[in-house]
């Protein structure tokens, strides 16, 4: 797979800064047009420090998995796309990089059928999503095998400034471009610039706990 990043966005060109560089792959406006292909990012970037436990063991991966799912999120629809090319992705971790500007990230695995969507538009919305919300959180995981602009039937959508999908009845959200994709392992870290926040619904979050969607009631 190769991944175009150059796109247009607020009638400015989105490219590759300077190409993969340790992993990083920085989207700036007017940046002359550039390919990613999966054979450079693949190769891995070098930790950016070196600390004492270089070469050690990792933690076994499933005690991994069990601890992890032991860490409570809230639930988000992240929107990608426009049209029939919409589509999108369930998640339990986005959290606030910074406040000040304001900034957010997530993972998202590159072979995510949302992937080469978001790396194509630079664009997303980060949608909370109510305890009433499971369905979905679940058309938007892919179950029952939904895909695509089918993962938006059954809801109400606003598009705001990035022209991204928003969910009418979220209880807040976030229309964001990328400023910058990190390269790790099998995933893709995005940071998010977010351009519009905005609070919707008051209402209960879904939250996702032990492998399950569950109410804080």
């Amino acid at each position: 797979m190769t991944c175009d990043v150059s796109n247009a966005v607020n009638g400015k060109e989105l490219a590759a800064d300077s190409g993969v560089m340790s992993g990083v792959l920085t989207m700036r406006a007017g940046a002359t047009p550039q390919k990613i292909d999966d054979r450079q990012l693949d190769k891995g970037a070098a930790p950016l420090i070196s600390g004492s436990t270089a070469g050690a063991a990792d933690a076994d991966p499933s005690d991994f998995k069990a601890a992890m799912r032991l860490l409570a999120g809230g639930t988000v629809v992240v929107t990608v796309g426009a049209g029939d090319e919409r589509t999108g992705f369930t998640a339990t971790s986005v959290v606030s990089l910074s406040a000040e500007p304001p900034r957010l990230m997530f993972g998202i695995s590159k072979t995510s059928s949302s992937w080469e969507v978001l790396c194509g538009s630079g664009t997303f919305a980060v949608n909370l999503l109510r305890d009433e919300d499971k369905p979905v959180a679940d058309r938007f995981a892919g179950r029952g095998g939904v895909k695509g602009k089918d993962r938006y039937a059954g809801q109400e959508w606003r598009v705001r400034k990035t022209g991204v999908p928003t969910l009418t009845g979220a209880i807040a959200g976030f229309d964001c471009e990328v400023e910058e994709f990190l390269f790790r392992y099998d995933h893709v870290i995005v940071i998010g610039r977010v351009r519009e926040a905005w609070t919707g619904s008051a209402a209960q979050p879904l939250v996702y706990w032990q492998g399950d969607y569950r109410s804080l009631e």
